[in-house]
Protein backbone atom coordinates (compact mmCIF):
# COMPACT_ATOMS: atom_id res chain seq x y z
CA UNK A 1 0.00 0.00 0.00
CA UNK A 2 1.27 3.75 -0.68
CA UNK A 3 0.40 6.79 -2.62
CA UNK A 4 0.64 5.93 -6.02
CA UNK A 5 3.92 6.32 -7.69
CA UNK A 6 5.63 5.68 -4.33
CA UNK A 7 7.26 2.27 -5.98
CA UNK A 8 4.22 0.28 -4.68
CA UNK A 9 3.70 -1.66 -8.12
CA UNK A 10 7.61 -2.34 -8.69
CA UNK A 11 7.84 -3.67 -5.34
CA UNK A 12 4.22 -5.45 -5.76
CA UNK A 13 5.75 -7.37 -8.62
CA UNK A 14 9.01 -8.77 -7.29
CA UNK A 15 7.48 -9.78 -4.47
CA UNK A 16 4.60 -11.46 -5.90
CA UNK A 17 6.79 -13.56 -7.63
CA UNK A 18 7.29 -15.43 -4.44
CA UNK A 19 6.20 -19.25 -5.19
CA UNK A 20 3.66 -18.95 -2.25
CA UNK A 21 1.56 -16.14 -3.38
CA UNK A 22 -1.06 -15.71 -5.25
CA UNK A 23 -2.93 -12.34 -6.89
CA UNK A 24 -5.10 -10.56 -9.10
CA UNK A 25 -3.68 -11.09 -12.47
CA UNK A 26 -4.06 -8.51 -15.81
CA UNK A 27 -5.86 -12.05 -16.90
CA UNK A 28 -8.44 -12.30 -14.07
CA UNK A 29 -9.29 -8.24 -13.45
CA UNK A 30 -10.82 -8.25 -17.44
CA UNK A 31 -11.80 -11.49 -17.31
CA UNK A 32 -13.30 -11.54 -14.04
CA UNK A 33 -16.36 -13.66 -14.97
CA UNK A 34 -14.65 -16.49 -15.84
CA UNK A 35 -13.57 -18.45 -12.81
CA UNK A 36 -10.47 -20.39 -14.23
CA UNK A 37 -8.85 -17.29 -14.83
CA UNK A 38 -6.98 -17.81 -12.05
CA UNK A 39 -5.25 -21.41 -12.80
CA UNK A 40 -3.14 -19.57 -15.74
CA UNK A 41 -0.89 -18.81 -12.42
CA UNK A 42 -0.03 -22.26 -12.05
CA UNK A 43 2.00 -22.34 -15.58
CA UNK A 44 4.31 -19.75 -13.53
CA UNK A 45 4.99 -23.07 -11.55
CA UNK A 46 5.87 -25.11 -15.06
CA UNK A 47 9.84 -25.18 -15.44
CA UNK A 48 11.50 -23.09 -18.15
CA UNK A 49 8.24 -21.60 -19.70
CA UNK A 50 7.18 -20.90 -15.50
CA UNK A 51 10.57 -19.00 -15.29
CA UNK A 52 10.03 -17.24 -18.46
CA UNK A 53 6.98 -15.67 -16.83
CA UNK A 54 7.82 -15.44 -13.42
CA UNK A 55 10.71 -12.71 -15.09
CA UNK A 56 8.11 -11.18 -17.21
CA UNK A 57 5.69 -10.87 -14.07
CA UNK A 58 8.70 -9.55 -11.80
CA UNK A 59 8.86 -6.51 -14.70
CA UNK A 60 5.46 -6.09 -15.95
CA UNK A 61 6.40 -6.07 -19.39
CA UNK A 62 7.25 -9.40 -20.79
CA UNK A 63 5.01 -10.52 -23.79
CA UNK A 64 1.46 -9.65 -24.63
CA UNK A 65 -0.24 -13.38 -23.20
CA UNK A 66 2.30 -13.00 -20.36
CA UNK A 67 0.27 -13.60 -16.91
CA UNK A 68 1.18 -10.43 -14.63
CA UNK A 69 0.17 -9.36 -11.39
CA UNK A 70 -2.88 -6.22 -11.41
CA UNK A 71 -4.35 -4.23 -9.07
CA UNK A 72 -7.71 -5.32 -9.69
CA UNK A 73 -9.58 -2.24 -9.76
CA UNK A 74 -12.60 -4.28 -11.68
CA UNK A 75 -12.64 -6.88 -8.99
CA UNK A 76 -12.71 -4.63 -6.10
CA UNK A 77 -15.66 -3.01 -8.09
CA UNK A 78 -17.22 -6.29 -8.33
CA UNK A 79 -17.23 -6.65 -4.79
CA UNK A 80 -18.89 -3.95 -4.32
CA UNK A 81 -15.30 -1.40 -3.18
CA UNK A 82 -14.99 1.18 -6.14
CA UNK A 83 -11.80 3.45 -5.48
CA UNK A 84 -13.72 7.11 -5.46
CA UNK A 85 -13.99 7.64 -1.96
CA UNK A 86 -12.93 6.74 1.40
CA UNK A 87 -14.25 3.41 3.64
CA UNK A 88 -14.12 3.06 7.03
CA UNK A 89 -15.98 0.36 9.68
CA UNK A 90 -19.41 2.30 9.65
CA UNK A 91 -19.30 1.51 5.73
CA UNK A 92 -19.14 -2.54 6.37
CA UNK A 93 -21.19 -4.57 4.83
CA UNK A 94 -21.55 -8.34 4.57
CA UNK A 95 -22.17 -8.96 1.29
CA UNK A 96 -19.80 -7.06 -0.28
CA UNK A 97 -16.77 -8.79 2.03
CA UNK A 98 -18.62 -12.32 1.15
CA UNK A 99 -18.61 -11.51 -2.48
CA UNK A 100 -14.41 -10.11 -1.95
CA UNK A 101 -13.73 -12.95 -0.10
CA UNK A 102 -15.19 -15.18 -2.80
CA UNK A 103 -13.15 -13.65 -5.56
CA UNK A 104 -10.05 -13.96 -3.34
CA UNK A 105 -10.84 -17.66 -2.70
CA UNK A 106 -11.08 -18.52 -6.22
CA UNK A 107 -7.43 -17.16 -6.58
CA UNK A 108 -6.03 -19.08 -3.76
CA UNK A 109 -7.88 -22.12 -4.89
CA UNK A 110 -7.65 -22.24 -8.70
CA UNK A 111 -3.85 -21.42 -8.54
CA UNK A 112 -2.98 -23.83 -5.82
CA UNK A 113 -0.75 -21.11 -3.81
CA UNK A 114 -1.58 -20.66 -0.12
CA UNK A 115 -1.39 -17.05 0.43
CA UNK A 116 -2.82 -13.87 -0.95
CA UNK A 117 -1.09 -10.22 -1.61
CA UNK A 118 -3.19 -7.43 -3.23
CA UNK A 119 -1.82 -3.71 -4.22
CA UNK A 120 -4.06 -1.23 -5.16
CA UNK A 121 -3.98 2.50 -4.65
CA UNK A 122 -7.40 2.93 -3.30
CA UNK A 123 -6.54 0.76 -1.01
CA UNK A 124 -4.80 3.71 0.72
CA UNK A 125 -8.62 4.61 1.79
CA UNK A 126 -10.17 1.19 2.36
CA UNK A 127 -7.36 0.34 4.98
CA UNK A 128 -9.86 0.34 7.97
CA UNK A 129 -13.06 -1.70 6.31
CA UNK A 130 -10.54 -3.93 4.94
CA UNK A 131 -9.26 -4.38 8.44
CA UNK A 132 -12.26 -5.11 9.86
CA UNK A 133 -12.91 -7.81 7.01
CA UNK A 134 -9.30 -9.45 7.37
CA UNK A 135 -8.57 -9.16 10.84
CA UNK A 136 -5.33 -10.80 10.58
CA UNK A 137 -4.01 -9.06 7.24
CA UNK A 138 -0.27 -7.59 7.01
CA UNK A 139 0.18 -4.00 5.66
CA UNK A 140 3.42 -3.03 3.95
CA UNK A 141 3.27 0.87 3.01
CA UNK A 142 5.91 2.20 0.84
CA UNK A 143 6.87 5.39 1.46
CA UNK A 144 8.39 7.67 -1.01
CA UNK A 145 9.52 11.13 -1.53
CA UNK A 146 6.38 13.41 -1.79
CA UNK A 147 8.37 15.80 -4.60
CA UNK A 148 9.46 13.34 -6.49
CA UNK A 149 5.73 11.21 -6.36
CA UNK A 150 4.08 15.12 -7.39
CA UNK A 151 6.63 15.46 -10.19
CA UNK A 152 5.44 11.65 -11.25
CA UNK A 153 2.16 12.55 -10.93
CA UNK A 154 2.14 15.71 -13.23
CA UNK A 155 4.25 13.70 -15.47
CA UNK A 156 2.45 10.79 -16.05
CA UNK A 157 -0.90 13.01 -16.80
CA UNK A 158 -2.82 11.63 -13.94
CA UNK A 159 -4.33 15.21 -13.28
CA UNK A 160 -7.54 14.92 -15.32
CA UNK A 161 -8.29 11.03 -14.24
CA UNK A 162 -6.99 11.04 -10.76
CA UNK A 163 -10.07 10.20 -8.19
CA UNK A 164 -9.81 12.92 -5.02
CA UNK A 165 -10.77 9.99 -2.35
CA UNK A 166 -10.36 13.30 0.25
CA UNK A 167 -12.72 15.15 -1.65
CA UNK A 168 -15.16 12.67 -3.47
CA UNK A 169 -14.75 13.91 -6.59
CA UNK A 170 -12.01 14.60 -9.48
CA UNK A 171 -8.21 16.61 -8.76
CA UNK A 172 -9.48 18.49 -12.44
CA UNK A 173 -12.41 19.72 -10.56
CA UNK A 174 -10.35 21.18 -8.12
CA UNK A 175 -7.23 21.93 -10.00
CA UNK A 176 -8.75 25.85 -10.31
CA UNK A 177 -8.22 26.54 -6.52
CA UNK A 178 -4.48 26.71 -6.46
CA UNK A 179 -1.86 28.72 -8.50
CA UNK A 180 -0.11 25.55 -9.67
CA UNK A 181 -1.24 21.95 -10.54
CA UNK A 182 1.80 20.98 -8.39
CA UNK A 183 0.03 21.70 -4.87
CA UNK A 184 -3.04 19.52 -5.40
CA UNK A 185 -0.55 16.45 -6.67
CA UNK A 186 1.19 17.44 -3.78
CA UNK A 187 -2.07 17.04 -1.17
CA UNK A 188 -3.20 14.22 -2.57
CA UNK A 189 0.16 12.38 -1.51
CA UNK A 190 0.00 13.92 2.13
CA UNK A 191 -3.35 12.57 2.68
CA UNK A 192 -2.30 9.53 1.42
CA UNK A 193 0.82 9.10 3.56
CA UNK A 194 -1.06 10.59 6.71
CA UNK A 195 -4.36 8.15 6.30
CA UNK A 196 -1.48 4.99 6.53
CA UNK A 197 0.62 6.72 8.87
CA UNK A 198 -2.56 6.50 11.16
CA UNK A 199 -3.19 2.63 10.69
CA UNK A 200 -0.71 0.77 13.11
CA UNK A 201 -2.68 2.49 16.19
CA UNK A 202 -5.79 0.23 14.23
CA UNK A 203 -2.99 -2.98 13.47
CA UNK A 204 -0.01 -2.81 15.64
CA UNK A 205 2.35 -5.13 14.64
CA UNK A 206 0.89 -6.26 11.35
CA UNK A 207 1.88 -2.91 9.92
CA UNK A 208 5.32 -2.32 8.34
CA UNK A 209 6.70 0.61 6.41
CA UNK A 210 9.60 0.19 3.36
CA UNK A 211 11.17 3.48 1.87
CA UNK A 212 11.46 3.62 -1.86
CA UNK A 213 14.74 5.24 -1.43
CA UNK A 214 16.21 1.67 -0.08
CA UNK A 215 14.27 -0.53 -2.26
CA UNK A 216 15.97 1.09 -5.18
CA UNK A 217 19.22 0.74 -4.07
CA UNK A 218 18.83 -2.56 -2.46
CA UNK A 219 16.18 -4.45 -3.98
CA UNK A 220 16.95 -7.97 -2.67
CA UNK A 221 17.70 -6.89 1.14
CA UNK A 222 14.32 -4.81 1.39
CA UNK A 223 12.08 -7.88 0.13
CA UNK A 224 13.72 -10.30 1.89
CA UNK A 225 13.77 -7.79 4.80
CA UNK A 226 10.39 -8.46 5.30
CA UNK A 227 10.22 -12.36 4.79
CA UNK A 228 9.95 -12.56 8.51
CA UNK A 229 7.23 -10.33 8.90
CA UNK A 230 4.89 -12.10 6.27
CA UNK A 231 6.11 -15.54 7.74
CA UNK A 232 7.44 -16.40 4.26
CA UNK A 233 10.71 -18.55 2.96
CA UNK A 234 13.22 -16.49 1.01
CA UNK A 235 13.23 -19.04 -1.10
CA UNK A 236 16.79 -19.72 -3.08
CA UNK A 237 15.30 -19.48 -6.93
CA UNK A 238 13.31 -16.43 -6.19
CA UNK A 239 15.78 -14.42 -4.84
CA UNK A 240 18.08 -15.69 -7.46
CA UNK A 241 15.70 -14.01 -9.72
CA UNK A 242 15.74 -10.93 -8.26
CA UNK A 243 17.43 -7.34 -9.13
CA UNK A 244 20.26 -5.89 -7.31
CA UNK A 245 19.11 -2.81 -7.57
CA UNK A 246 16.71 -0.33 -9.55
CA UNK A 247 17.30 3.45 -11.62
CA UNK A 248 17.04 5.40 -8.97
CA UNK A 249 13.92 8.46 -10.29
CA UNK A 250 13.58 10.26 -6.83
CA UNK A 251 15.87 13.30 -7.90
CA UNK A 252 14.05 14.20 -11.30
CA UNK A 253 11.91 17.13 -9.46
CA UNK A 254 15.06 19.00 -8.86
CA UNK A 255 15.27 19.51 -12.95
CA UNK A 256 11.57 19.19 -13.68
CA UNK A 257 10.01 21.50 -11.26
CA UNK A 258 10.49 25.18 -11.33
CA UNK A 259 11.74 27.13 -8.46
CA UNK A 260 8.35 28.14 -7.86
CA UNK A 261 7.00 25.15 -8.02
CA UNK A 262 8.79 23.60 -5.48
CA UNK A 263 7.70 26.42 -3.17
CA UNK A 264 4.52 25.90 -3.59
CA UNK A 265 5.24 22.58 -3.06
CA UNK A 266 7.01 23.28 0.08
CA UNK A 267 4.31 25.14 1.71
CA UNK A 268 1.44 22.81 1.12
CA UNK A 269 3.95 19.24 2.37
CA UNK A 270 6.82 20.61 3.78
CA UNK A 271 5.52 19.45 7.17
CA UNK A 272 5.38 16.40 6.51
CA UNK A 273 8.58 16.15 4.65
CA UNK A 274 10.70 17.27 7.50
CA UNK A 275 8.53 14.51 9.95
CA UNK A 276 10.03 12.12 7.18
CA UNK A 277 13.21 13.15 7.51
CA UNK A 278 13.55 14.67 3.63
CA UNK A 279 15.54 17.57 3.44
CA UNK A 280 13.45 20.76 2.49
Amino acid sequence: MGSGRSGTTVFFHHLSSHPELCWFSNYSNHLNMIPLMPITQRILKAGATGSRLAGDSQSNKGRKLSVRPAEGKKLYKKAGLPSDRKYTEEDYNPQAEARLKKIIWRHIYWSGRPRFITKDTANVQRARLLNKMFPDALYIHIIRDGRAVTNSMINKGWLPVLDLWWTGDKAIDHVHEYEDPVELMGLHWKYNVEEMLRLPELVGQRYKEIRYEDLVEDVKGSITGVMDFLDLEPDAGWLKELPRKLPNMNDKWRTDLTERQVELLHNRIGDLLTTLNYKI
